[in-house]
């Protein structure tokens, strides 16, 4: 592991500060121009310190179709100030993730890179109660539903 810290690292070895606020930049103007990973990695750096603009990039990145943006949309729900947390959307948009993850691996895909998020999943829906976990249900059909460019993912192959 030290290892790979130190190559990534060394990688930015020399970088100056005004370099990175160009990237900083650069990785904006890409989100709000559309592109989905950027708006991904954007909002993964937000999270914290402006945590409705990230949720704000995920969605958009959810309804441009992007299935990964469902699973972090799910974490960002189920994670934070206790005011902010919401239990019934992190588990609908972890569903959304674990079902279509499933059909695709079911239809001949296989999924690369981090597992799904299946363990999270299972995890908030202990966590609610029976009226909850048909809330969190319902709100995911109407999520799928309204999303007309759903799936690609990076992590799954066809």
């Amino acid at each position: 592991v030290e290892a790979s810290l130190r190559k990534s690292y060394s990688q930015c070895k020399g970088v100056t500060d005004a370099q990175i606020a160009e990237a900083n930049n650069w990785l904006v103007t890409a989100a709000d121009a559309g592109n989905a990973h950027a708006m991904k990695v954007l909002a993964l750096k937000l999270r914290r310190t402006d945590r409705s603009r990230a949720l704000e990039y995920l969605e958009s990145a959810w309804l441009s179709g992007d299935l990964d943006a469902a699973s972090q949309l799910g974490y960002l729900h189920s994670r934070g100030p206790v005011d902010q947390v919401d239990m019934i959307a992190a588990n609908a948009y972890l569903y959304i993730h674990d079902l279509i993850t499933a059909e695709i691996v079911a239809a001949g895909g296989r999924h690369v890179g981090s597992p799904p998020s299946k363990e999270a999943y299972q995890r908030i829906t202990s966590q609610l109660m029976p009226n909850q976990l048909s809330q969190s249900l319902n709100d995911a059909k109407t999520i799928m539903e309204s999303n007309t460019n759903c799936c690609f993912s990076n992590r799954l192959r066809y």
